[in-house]
């Protein structure tokens, strides 16, 4: 682990390391078999602070509404939902998924517990233009991308390129689609 994340010497193992490490197993309620394989794919995470990991899980409990088994499962998926900024990054996803594809609220947890990657796309640079295409390819409003992103949210994490403007133009005379 020092080899590849030097700070990690830097640290006070019984000020920073530990603490953080007993607060991410027992919030979420992790085996030692499940911390152990979570700080070796993200060790940073040891470096984290104790304020900003209470926001994220507040932010994934209350307004995401996601409960701790389905928390857990996304973070052991995508560990680096702990580091991502809940003003700048979470937040936007979640009123983007909510506000402008009309998903149901009931649906955000199981879809950030299914593709926790999404969380971590950019809206302006992925996931926009992703629902844009979509839109225009299919003559579908927003609310319908929604409800395709609810029940595959997988949806989103395809390439645009390479998977999902193939497929549709593929897909566009059977379908009768437009082609952009």
């Amino acid at each position: 682990l020092l080899k590849t994340h030097t700070r990690l010497s830097t640290y006070d193992a019984r000020n920073k390391i530990l603490p953080i490490l007993d607060k991410l197993q027992s919030k979420l309620e992790l085996s030692s078999a499940e911390l152990r394989k979570l700080m070796m794919r993200m060790p940073s995470l040891m470096g984290m602070g104790m304020s900003a990991f209470d926001d994220r899980v507040d932010f994934f409990m209350n307004e995401a509404d996601m409960s701790i088994d389905d928390l857990r499962e996304a973070v052991l998926r995508q560990p680096s939902l702990l580091q991502y900024s809940v003003g700048s990054t979470l937040r936007p996803k979640l009123h983007f998924l909510l506000d402008e594809l009309g998903i149901s609220e009931s649906s955000i947890s199981r879809i950030i517990k299914s593709a926790p990657a999404i969380m971590g796309n950019s809206l302006t640079e992925n996931l926009r233009p992703k629902v844009a295409f979509i839109m225009k390819m299919c003559g579908l409003d927003p609310h319908e991308v929604g409800y395709i992103i609810s029940t595959s949210p997988q949806t989103l994490l395809l390439s645009q390129k390479s998977n999902i403007e193939p497929t549709l133009k593929f897909l566009a005379p059977t379908l009768l689609l437009t082609e952009p």
